[in-house]
C-alpha cells in the first residue's frame, strides 16, 4: 500500500511540476521576450520603418505588424475565441504599431494568468497536426523570436546597433 501511494505522489508532482512552468517559469521568460522585442521595434527609426532588404521581403514594418497578428491568431487557439485578424490596410505610424505589440504582449500575459491549468494539457488540431494548448504559447514565443530576427538583421543593415540580447 506505501508503494503505491508513494508511485501516486510522485505521478501527481511530476504532474504539477510539468504544468507549473506556464505559470510560473514562462512569465519572466515571456515577460523579457516581449521587452526585448519592443527594444527592437523602437530601435529602427520610423522612417526606415518601410526598409526591407530584398523585393519579395516583408518590410520592418511588415515584421512586426504580422507579429501582432500572429499572436492574435494563435492567441484565439489558446481561447478557442475567434478573434477577427488584424487586416492592415492603412499603414501604420511606428507609435501605433508599439502600441500594438505592447497590447498583444499584455494579452500573452492576460491569457497565461487566466488559463487554467487542466486547460494546458487540453489538444487542439491546429496546423493539420494535434498539438496542446500549453504548445501554443511556446509557438507565440518561437514566432516572436524568428520574426525579431529577422528585425534585428534589418537593423544591421541600416547600421543600427541591436539591443543588448536578453534571452534567460
Amino acid at each position: 500500500m506505501k508503494n503505491l501511494l508513494l508511485v501516486v505522489l510522485m505521478c501527481f508532482a511530476c504532474s504539477a511540476f510539468g504544468q507549473s512552468y506556464i505559470k510560473g517559469e514562462f512569465p519572466e521568460v515571456w515577460s523579457r521576450a516581449s521587452e526585448y522585442t519592443m527594444e527592437v521595434a523602437r530601435a529602427m527609426p520610423a522612417e526606415l520603418y518601410n526598409y526591407k532588404p530584398y523585393e519579395d521581403a516583408m518590410t520592418f514594418r511588415q515584421q512586426m505588424e504580422h507579429l501582432v497578428n500572429n499572436i492574435g491568431f494563435l492567441s484565439s487557439k489558446i481561447t478557442g475565441e475567434k478573434l477577427p485578424l488584424d487586416v492592415l490596410e492603412v499603414e501604420r505610424s511606428k507609435d501605433e504599431i508599439l502600441k500594438s505589440l505592447a497590447m498583444s504582449f499584455q494579452n500573452v500575459d492576460r491569457l497565461i494568468a487566466e488559463i487554467d491549468i487542466a486547460n494546458l494539457k487540453e489538444e487542439i488540431t491546429f496546423a493539420r497536426t494535434t498539438m496542446s494548448r500549453e504548445n501554443l504559447f511556446y509557438l507565440i514565443r518561437n514566432h516572436m523570436a524568428h520574426h525579431r530576427g529577422q528585425a534585428i538583421l534589418y537593423l544591421r543593415m541600416n547600421d543600427i546597433a541591436a539591443p543588448k540580447y536578453v534571452g534567460w
